[in-house]
């Protein structure tokens, strides 16, 4: 399960009524291929077994079509370290996507359960909706 936040235009990937104080709960099980597919050509690094703590921005459209990316190595964790815990807020949002609107657009922390085997422990995947 995902946790999509500080969004009132209607999201396709959102089960009817599973929303909780502004948050809708989602499947990442939904965006696992799309995932897949943009790792495998804009991030590779992310699908192999050991390396850095990473934390990974997806920008996509409402037809689930990734068309920015953003990357950031956490090497402040240590080479193995944990995946990244820190809360995501808008002003994070905004220095990936500078045009993030909170009251327009959404985000998505993916359940690491739904990644398990695709991408490595300490990866952290945020998918981030936004009509161009």
């Amino acid at each position: 399960m995902a946790i999509l936040g500080a969004c009132d235009a209607l999201d396709p990937l959102a089960p009817a009524g599973a929303a909780v104080q502004g948050t809708t709960l989602v499947d990442g099980e939904l965006l696992r291929s799309r995932i897949e597919a943009s790792a495998r050509i804009l991030f590779p690094s992310i699908l192999e077994p050991s390396g850095p703590p990473m934390q990974v921005f997806l920008i996509a459209d409402a037809r689930l079509q990734v068309y920015r990316a953003s990357l950031t190595t956490l090497n402040y964790l240590g080479q193995a370290g944990p995946r990244p815990h820190k809360a995501i807020d808008v002003p994070e949002l905004q220095r990936v996507l500078p045009v993030f609107d909170p009251d327009h657009d959404a985000w998505v922390v993916v359940d690491p359960e739904a990644l398990r085997g695709l991408v490595r422990e300490n990866v952290r995947v945020i998918w981030i909706h936004h009509e161009r």
